[in-house]
């Protein structure tokens, strides 16, 4: 539950101007930034999608510090891919009460020389542990909210840019030109999950023809609806006679996957244990249609081929849409939900996606 106080505006602007008071950048005599610093401390977004945002920039600074400690601040959200990114060496857990005295403790005694602030938008969470980190070097994207904070503030166009580009503006200030690094978002992989993958869609027999359809969003207005997402996997079944498809959701939606798998001999729902298993199956088919949520950017960190369906926020599809992968994007009317968009578009946008894949296929007009 979100804390009232915390979220008055009035409330906000003391602590932030509290925080700036603390710890306050002294821009006229900065320290040199190392060639090779010990610790380098990321404070990371809440939310998977979000963490994996981030990655390009942790690829980066492993690329150009192959013996700096990194080490991530995450909250529980994103804690289950951040545990498992093979670049990290240390990934911090942000707690509430009554766990919230020991995880800040941790956070201070890690001691980096670098902190990086990834988000483009004040956050008192994170500006407070900024503070409290103690780096000498303190490097974050231009916000007047937490601008007195850093000693190097970037500056970004993050309603116009997408986000991967807005966040590696942040290698700058170390004198590397963020259009020379690699762009592509990654994700860890987990042995047990990836055993499961392997083993659960061997037993469905399944052949090459096999692609994934995940139902769920955490957002109510990026949900389709039961009857539209059968009516799709019918008509796909009518147009690619040889497909298969497993589908997956969240408990909120195990219902409908349920009721669709037993509608369709072809179609197979997998009730997975974890976003990571989720990823894992996913992973091993050969296109995923999704509405926008976190799922679509893990398998784009796997990459996998995503038809995405999108609601009438056209300003978040263009901070976020997929990157290094093959895509289609299916976007509502500006302020329309998902369950707007009618089946033929986003029966056309898939098959266009499945076609490229196999450089051919029946598409109907």
């Amino acid at each position: 539950m979100a804390d009232r106080l915390l979220s008055r505006q009035w409330w906000r602007r003391i602590l932030f101007k509290l925080l700036a008071n603390l710890s306050s950048a002294k821009k006229g005599d900065l320290p040199e930034i190392p060639s090779e610093p010990k610790k380098i401390l990321i404070l990371a977004p809440v939310l998977r999608g979000d963490y994996l945002m981030v990655t390009p920039l942790i690829n980066c600074l492993r690329q150009k510090f192959p013996t700096t400690k990194i080490a991530v601040v995450v909250t529980k959200p994103s804690l289950d891919i951040a545990s498992i990114d093979p670049i990290i060496d240390e990934v911090f857990l942000y707690k509430k009460l009554p766990g919230w005295f020991a995880s800040i403790i941790k956070i201070i005694k890690y001691k980096p020389e670098i902190v990086f602030l990834p988000k483009p938008h004040p956050a008192f969470t994170e500006s407070m542990l900024m503070a409290l980190s103690g780096a000498p070097i303190r490097i974050g994207l231009d916000h007047p909210g937490h601008n007195a904070q850093l000693t190097h503030s970037v500056e970004h166009n993050d309603q116009a840019d997408h986000r991967v580009h807005t966040i590696l503006r942040l290698i700058s200030p170390l004198g590397w030109n963020p259009e020379d690094v690699n762009h592509d978002i990654y994700i860890g992989s987990d042995t047990i999950s990836e055993r499961m993958a392997v083993g659960t869609i061997s037993k469905l027999g399944k052949g090459d023809q096999l692609i994934s359809i995940n139902l769920s969003a955490s957002n109510p207005s990026r949900l389709w609806t039961l009857e539209k997402w059968s009516e799709l996997i019918a008509l796909l079944k009518d147009v690619e006679p040889g497909l298969s498809i497993i589908l997956l959701s969240a408990p909120a939606e195990k219902d409908q996957c349920i009721e669709i798998a037993q509608r369709y001999d072809f179609v197979n729902t997998i009730q997975t244990k974890s976003f990571r298993d989720a990823v894992a199956v996913i992973a091993r088919t050969e296109m995923l249609i999704s509405p926008d949520t976190g799922i679509v950017h893990a398998a784009i960190a796997r990459k996998i081929p995503v038809s995405v369906l999108y609601n009438g926020d056209h300003e978040v599809y263009d901070r976020f849409y997929p990157l290094s992968v093959p895509f289609k994007a299916i976007l509502a009317e500006r302020g329309e939900d998902v369950a707007s968009l009618e089946v033929m578009e986003v029966l056309k946008a898939s098959l266009d996606l499945y076609s490229e894949i196999h450089s051919q296929g029946d598409i109907p007009a």
